[in-house]
């Protein structure tokens, strides 16, 4: 609803629930592992009377733990907590000031959020609708020939996987406020200054499950399920916090002239900044029993530009009617826009590419810091962009101290242009453009190499693309 309290007082407010079913398969070739019972079961899906589809027969033999239909123990077909509860309340306030020239703004809202469906693909990867083994080898053991064989029928080295989802599904869902001022500085010129601040809980974050404590000897035997390894899960418990800061200016178009101007201050700190990897880290747990303890995951994003200044801006040369028909349409009427961006860079995780800890394949281990890694500006070059003698490779059986995204990766500085003119030609328009990206050929650099203990640690040896043009025409009719 919308409530004109006052001739320059105006307040929003408003309830939003929405239900959103998990999706399941139509013929129930679906299951997962339940990790809350002693020793571990798997869930197949079924109907409301315990049937389950009967193509799973031919592997059920193979199963090493026991298994329960969803139907016996409560579960949807879909193997996930429905979580009906979602009501998304918001709030607006907007108070106009000094004959409305300027303006307060605020608001606070609860935004709802969905997980991709495809992800939920990953029940369709378990027993008994589909098989794979892993093999894990102890520190320091070498890995044996591999020969082929028919995993099915013969005692093939490895044990039984997963992947799954955990069956406590939380809805994501961030909390989000915000207040601004906004004040006319001329008729089509207005400058604002704006805070924005995001909470979100509940978010799907990967993990690794049946994960061993670090320690000497077999890795299979001390899995907390020794008839499983690994299993790879969607977890719902993921956190994050948001804060910007923005001053903008900003002129619409008018005269032929119109600009942006604004900069951006920005702190983001989660335990996870994406459900799977990325250039900047793996998005996986070192220690799986511990994220947001001090020492557990919780850090700067990945994505985080502290500082972010972008401008764009358009202009239009005026007709040269002075110069004769033909010459004031080659020369007048031209379009120019630009955009230039600049940000600082963003932190990314430093990990150990061997299993130091013993632990098996999929926690992203990491070596241990023993100062700060990052070097000034002066100091940081392609060759040595940051400290790396900062790291040391951890005690054996431990996990490394360094946090996550302790570095610090290079920033990004960009200029394009456009150039265009259109024509008018009796009943079509043609119009010709010509663009240029990175207009300084500057060189923004990517990441360096951040696994530790591999050839050329902390070096960079690619950057985004350089300056690129660009012709185009095009006849409208």
């Amino acid at each position: 609803d919308d409530w004109r309290a006052r001739e320059n007082l105006t307040i929003n407010a408003g309830l939003r629930y929405e239900f959103n079913q998990h999706m399941y398969d139509a013929r129930n070739r679906l299951s997962s592992i339940d990790l809350s019972t002693p020793g571990g079961r798997f869930v197949i899906a079924s109907d409301e009377r315990g049937t389950i589809n009967p193509g799973a027969a031919a592997l059920m033999p193979l199963m090493p733990i026991p298994s329960v239909t969803s139907d016996e123990i409560g579960w949807g077909r879909g193997l996930l907590d429905p979580s009906t509860l979602r009501l998304a309340p918001r709030l607006g306030v907007a108070l106009a000031l000094d004959d409305s020239r300027a303006v307060l703004r605020g608001g606070y809202g609860v935004f709802l959020n969905q997980w991709a469906y495809s992800v939920q693909t990953a029940f369709a990867r378990n027993l008994p609708f589909f098989f794979t083994k892993q093999v894990d080898v102890p520190l320091g053991e070498r890995v044996p020939t591999m020969q082929t064989r028919d995993i099915l029928t013969s005692p093939a080295t490895g044990t039984v996987g997963g992947s799954i989802m955990d069956y406590a599904y939380n809805v994501e869902y961030s909390q989000t406020w915000s207040g601004g001022l906004q004040y006319q500085v001329r008729a089509a010129t207005m400058a604002e200054v704006s805070y924005m601040g995001t909470w979100t809980l509940g978010a799907d974050n990967a993990t690794v499950h049946n994960v061993p404590e670090p320690g000497p000897g077999a890795i299979q035997a001390r899995r907390p399920i020794p008839q499983l390894s690994r299993i790879n899960a969607i977890r719902f418990d993921g956190k994050s916090i948001y804060h910007g800061l923005t001053v903008k200016v900003e002129r619409r178009l008018s005269d032929g002239f119109a600009y942006t101007v604004s900069y951006t201050w920005s702190d983001s700190k989660d335990d996870a900044s994406s459900p799977g990897a990325t250039e900047s880290e793996t998005n996986v747990p070192q220690n799986v029993r511990n994220i947001f303890d001090s020492t557990g995951e919780w850090a700067v994003s990945s994505f985080n530009h502290r500082h972010q200044f972008i401008a764009s801006g358009m202009y239009e040369l005026p007709s040269i009617g002075s110069l004769g028909p033909v010459a004031g349409s080659l020369l007048g009427g031209w379009r120019v826009n630009a955009i230039v961006t600049a940000q600082s860079g963003a932190p990314f995780t430093v990990n150990l590419g061997i299993d130091r800890a013993n632990i098996g394949a999929g926690p992203a281990q990491r070596p241990d810091q023993v100062r700060d890694p990052n070097l000034s500006a002066a100091d940081r070059t392609p060759e040595r962009w940051f400290d790396s003698a900062a790291f040391t490779l951890p005690a054996p059986y431990a996990f490394g101290s360094a946090p996550r995204n302790s570095v610090v990766g290079p920033g990004f500085a960009n200029v394009d242009v456009a150039l265009a003119k259109t024509w008018a030609l009796r009943a079509s328009r043609l119009e010709f453009r010509w663009e240029v990206f990175n207009l300084l050929d500057r060189a923004n650099f990517d990441l360096p190499n951040r696994i530790f203990g591999t050839p050329n640690f902390g070096r960079i040896f690619s950057a985004k693309p350089p300056r690129e043009m660009q012709f185009g025409l095009r006849l409208a009719f």
